[in-house]
């Protein structure tokens, strides 16, 4: 098998933490009566009015996430406008980095966090390790059933987008693939991209593709391993291979991605939105938050559709609520791949290696 390989791209680390969590002392609890007016007074989607009291007198909010500085930004800005009164702290790292801390530090008993904000397959680890606390926010009580998982732990906030792409210099119009199975045309022997890692692709097709039907999991890699797939580690090069020519179709490419650089760059590609993977990403709340009701609140405004989900949809990114989003982003048939899936990842990481890394 050939195999091309490009030093992964370095991420920029911001790291902003605050030293203090603290904030004016929480008030005494309302007594049941006021609590129960307090709730009545919510609209549909809002939290009730004395966490929302409480959160302003917590007045912060310690952010700890993934997502890009230019990202990130935005929504700590959308999120400040809306309540002024609560300052969002941010700390941002790549994935691996900001779960490390995070975990290190709960464990440790230190916890700085109010929210964590990665991808769902990263989140499974600090909810089953006891880190973080359940939470139904009123805002997402419509979302598809699917988007709300680990036992309400995790709501998905945004999405990325797994699916196959082409070179459209060296794939004539009409010529790229339609389907999945496509790629497994021996015409494309020796010309199709793949990520080295995309184990969590072939378990969203397992499940929702080919219905669990392991057979026609195997038939699928097996054939497509036939043709000689180019590895590349990570998605970004792999889509930057694309773009250069060193492959004609990539299996499992990020759409959004792959759409940002046809957007800026006028880049050579083209991606099926026919049958796509959602990759769910969104927040948790740290079991002991120094600052719970905000934590809530913060949570509750990023799954709202006048909050986060638009604010999304407006800095180009793919909300939850997908018909928020560009138009760009209409898809035929999804598939899911969120936390809940993690049991069986190892198990197809395993499978992965065996058939199309033939390792």
């Amino acid at each position: 098998m050939r195999a091309g390989r490009r030093a992964t791209i370095p991420l920029s680390i911001l790291a902003i933490i605050a030293g203090a969590c603290g904030g004016a002392a929480p008030a005494p609890a309302a007594s049941a009566p006021a609590a129960t007016a307090a709730a009545a007074t919510a609209k549909p989607g809002e939290l009730d009015a004395d966490t929302v009291a409480k959160a302003k007198r917590e007045g912060t909010v310690v952010l700890y996430t993934s997502l890009q500085t230019d990202d990130a930004e935005p929504l700590i800005k959308a999120f400040m406008k809306a309540f002024p009164e609560i300052k969002v702290e941010l700390n941002r790292k790549s994935s691996s980095g900001i779960l490390t801390q995070y975990t290190t530090e709960a464990k440790a008993g230190k916890v700085l966090a109010d929210v964590l904000e990665s991808g769902g397959l990263d989140l499974d680890a600090p909810v089953k390790a006891g880190l973080t606390a359940a939470f139904a926010a009123p805002s997402a009580k419509d979302y598809p059933k699917e988007f709300t998982q680990m036992n309400g732990h995790f709501t998905n906030a945004r999405t990325a987008v797994g699916t196959f792409g082409w070179n459209t210099t060296l794939v004539k119009a009409g010529d790229e693939p339609k389907t999945w199975e496509d790629l497994t045309d021996p015409k494309w022997k020796g010309k199709v991209l793949i990520e080295a890692s995309d184990w969590d692709v072939m378990q969203a097709l397992a499940k929702g593709h080919f219905a669990g039907d392991e057979a026609k999991v195997r038939d699928y890699f097996t054939k497509l391993a036939a043709n000689n797939p180019i590895v590349i580690n990570g998605h970004t090069e792999q889509l930057a291979a694309l773009i250069a020519g060193q492959g004609s179709v990539a299996f499992g490419i990020r759409g959004d991605t792959t759409q940002e650089q046809i957007k800026a760059k006028k880049a050579p590609v083209g991606w099926s939105k026919a049958e796509v993977m959602l990759r769910l990403q969104g927040a948790v709340i740290s079991k002991d938050a120094p600052h719970p009701n905000a934590a809530r609140v913060f949570v509750n405004w990023y799954l709202a559709r006048d909050g986060g989900q638009k604010t999304l949809a407006d800095i180009g990114r793919i909300p939850a609520l997908l018909e928020l989003a560009d138009p760009v982003y209409k898809f035929g048939k999804t598939i899911t791949s969120g936390p809940d899936d993690s049991s069986e990842l190892s198990k197809y990481e395993k499978l992965w290696n065996q058939i199309v890394l033939k390792k």
